[in-house]
């Protein structure tokens, strides 16, 4: 499996994709400059904000989208030329992506944390390190759900699915609900980590959401539905190739 998570990163050089993964934090960087103004205590609470609420979902959508186009221009023709299993194929690529999560991930935790001791800022170092590695787990499911979404309708399609689900995470996030709707997790969990409110608002660690018993629950359950949701993708790959 490792080396076919390797072919997928040589096969992305020189890609949109690719230059993705760093162009959507440079505008998540951008857009929380200029609403913020230099304004102190903001600039990174923006970043991260702005990054796990619409951003990060619609790259995943539109990484989704153009590795499966790639593929089905082709018609699957590497998939189904080599003798590696095709389930293992697209679980590398499903792997692949999740590394450019990661990546971006990375990279807005980076900018937010130097960026933001220039500006001063009030996101913990350390819980938004620890988030850049809940935030890739949590986001995980989305990643079999866009491909599939995208082999069957398109970037449209996926887009929109992608605002949907971001805006119903927003709205149930900070309810007693929010395990019930995957994609509040994150934002869920960016409270008692970030201590950010989905609506962008800057909360102190003795606020009741903030309550890290929330971490480990969110971060197992977002695991078994993103297993589930691979394990199903894969399945339907399996049969409409077949």
């Amino acid at each position: 499996m490792l080396n076919i998570v390797k072919a997928e990163i040589l096969k992305s050089k020189r890609t949109m994709g690719r230059k993705l993964i760093f162009i959507f934090p440079m505008i998540t960087f951008i857009m929380a400059f200029l609403l913020t103004g230099g304004l102190q205590n903001a600039f990174a609470e923006c970043v991260w904000n702005w990054w796990y609420i619409m951003i990060l979902p619609m790259m995943v959508a539109i990484l989704c989208y153009l590795t499966s186009a790639k593929e089905k221009k082709c018609r699957f023709f590497h998939m189904t030329t080599l003798e590696t299993d095709r389930k293992k194929l697209m679980m590398g690529k499903v792997l692949y992506l999740g590394l450019s999560i990661l990546v971006s991930n990375i990279v807005i935790f980076v900018g937010a944390a130097i960026n933001g001791h220039i500006f001063s800022t009030n996101v913990p170092f350390l819980g938004g390190a620890a988030f850049v590695i809940i935030l890739t787990l949590t986001q995980l499911w989305e990643i079999p759900l866009f491909l599939y979404l995208s082999m069957k309708f398109g970037m449209v399609v996926n887009l929109i699915v992608a605002l949907v689900i971001t805006l119903a995470g927003t709205l149930v996030a900070p309810t007693g609900k929010w395990l019930f709707v995957f994609s509040s997790i994150p934002m869920r969990l960016a409270i008692p980590m970030l201590h950010i409110l989905p609506n962008g608002l800057k909360v102190a660690a003795s606020y009741p959401l903030a309550n890290l018993s929330a971490i480990p629950v969110g971060t197992i359950e977002a695991i078994v539905v993103f297993a589930i949701s691979a394990y199903l993708f894969l399945r339907w790959f399996e049969k409409r190739e077949a």
